[in-house]
């Protein structure tokens, strides 16, 4: 008879009228089988017949955690961690752990199983904790796979094959875009190689990673895309190829250009280009092109594709004047939308930096949605005499990318204007609802130390967001300074 009817028959009558069979060696072995009861063995046996494999033996325990060397936070800080851990401020929260790990201070063991859920696989936050956290961190880490998602792989970890071969998309796309830091050619070719047999949305993916030490020699493969079945993928092809000031396909773009539009008396004179031939096709003048305004016509849109191919500082060389007399003459033209749109995406494309400034100077607003990238052309210096001029009244929200992509540390100047738009987004009666502070909480965490204080001053108390500034300001300035040395018991 079989272990499992044996066990039932004992269980029934009794192990003085009928004898309990031998488990399994392996079951034996796991369950300890001569110190448990008759029934535990029964369930045991049980669960090991539905799984449909044996017991392996237990895991070996864990190493201990490494000897700290690092002095534990001091108390005055410690003291603050309870209102941290509430979730309203994540990013002082990650200021915080960014700053006690600068100062040499370890956060306490009952702390860390919370701080590793919230980490995640978000990189900069589990960077953050780890390097808070201490050895006790990284031990915990490697315990719990939620808390190990954003960990490295250790060699007994990494897959036997290459990642090309049988990983995720996404993970494919890291593998390719890796390697064109290093490697440019090769992760091209590995490319080519596969492309005719990759399905449409995996090429356009992969295509993307091309944008990564973009070339010269890149150009071959990318007009040969021109060609795809793929939409999308002849769109990607193209949008590299634009990027490409020297490529043949943005020499063809500028001689479609240059037909269209000429400069007369301080005037942009347009003569709007026909239907694209079957090479114009070829070249993606789509004119049904998504995202372009719907009061676009057909002629209008080719002008667009057009357009935002051709280098600006090709109009300036041409026409000999500068982008400002370029801006205002396209601003005042019949087709100022198409014309302003396309400099504008190709101003992107290019990272011209002087159109850039033309254009926001002359307060454009580009309708395709790459162009309102604008800002991100500036260079610093640029950007922030910008956003200087911007920060009038109640908070525009279009600011706070252009904000956050401001290289550190910020002016006393920009902190003020900053502070005083914020306080202004709500008006005089209200307090900032928490969803929106929460967004605001970004920028705010970007205000030197050095500046709070005086921030804080330009700001009226008795208006309620306002005054909610000032607490958050005041708090954040008590939370950093604890962590400084002269706060150590």
């Amino acid at each position: 008879m079989s272990t499992w009817p044996d066990l039932v028959t004992a269980a029934l009558l009794g192990t003085q009228h009928a004898a309990a069979p031998v488990l399994p060696a392996e079951l034996a072995e796991a369950v300890k089988a001569d110190s448990a009861s008759l029934l535990a063995q029964a369930g045991a046996l049980d669960l090991w017949r539905q799984a449909g494999r044996q017991v392996g033996s237990a895991p070996a325990a864990p190493a201990l955690a490494a000897v700290e060397s690092r002095p534990l936070l001091p108390a005055r800080a410690r003291a603050h961690w309870p209102i941290l851990q509430r979730g309203e401020f994540p990013h002082l929260l990650l200021e915080w752990l960014q700053t006690l790990a600068q100062a040499g201070w370890r956060l306490p063991a009952a702390t860390l199983p919370e701080l590793l859920s919230w980490a995640g696989a978000r990189a900069a936050r589990r960077e953050a904790v780890l390097a808070a956290g201490g050895e006790r961190a990284h031990w915990l880490a490697a315990q719990h796979p939620d808390w190990n998602r954003g960990a490295a792989p250790t060699p007994l970890l990494e897959p036997a094959v290459d990642p090309w071969e049988t990983g995720s998309l996404p993970e494919r796309v890291a593998h390719l875009t890796a390697r064109r830091r290093t490697e440019a050619a090769a992760a091209r070719e590995q490319l080519t190689q596969v492309w005719a047999c990759e399905p449409a949305a995996a090429r356009t993916a992969l295509l993307e990673a091309l944008a990564t030490g973009l070339g010269a020699d890149d150009e071959p493969f990318l007009e040969s895309v021109l060609a795809d079945r793929s939409k999308e993928a002849r769109r990607g092809a193209i949008d590299l190829l634009a990027r490409l000031p020297g490529s043949d396909f943005v020499a063809r773009q500028t001689a479609r250009a240059d037909a269209a539009l000429s400069w007369r008396a301080g005037k942009i004179e347009l003569n709007l280009p026909a239907a694209p031939d079957a090479a114009g096709q070829r070249d993606g003048l789509d004119l049904k092109l998504p995202g372009l305004p719907a009061k676009l016509g057909e002629r209008a849109v080719q002008l667009v594709l057009v357009l935002s191919a051709v280098p600006p500082a090709h109009w300036s060389q041409r026409f000999g004047a500068p982008p400002a007399d370029l801006v205002a003459a396209a601003k005042a033209h019949e087709f100022s939308i198409a014309l302003l749109t396309g400099l504008a995406w190709a101003t992107v494309r290019h990272r011209a930096a002087d159109w850039a400034e033309a254009l926001l100077e002359a307060r454009v607003t580009p309708s395709l949605a790459e162009a309102a990238a604008l800002p991100s052309v500036l260079e610093d210096t640029a950007l922030e005499r910008w956003l200087l001029r911007q920060l009038t009244g109640q908070f525009d929200w279009n600011l706070r990318e252009p904000l956050l992509a401001l290289p550190r540390p910020w002016s006393r100047e920009l902190v003020v204007a900053v502070v005083r738009g914020l306080a202004a987004s709500t008006g005089d009666a209200y307090r900032i609802p928490r969803t929106t502070f929460a967004e605001f909480e970004a920028l705010l965490v970007r205000i030197p130390v050095a500046h709070v204080q005086e921030a804080c001053g330009t700001l009226d108390g008795s208006v309620p967001a306002a005054a909610q500034l000032q607490e958050y300001l005041t708090f954040r300035l008590e939370v950093l300074g604890a962590l400084q040395p002269e706060s150590s018991p």
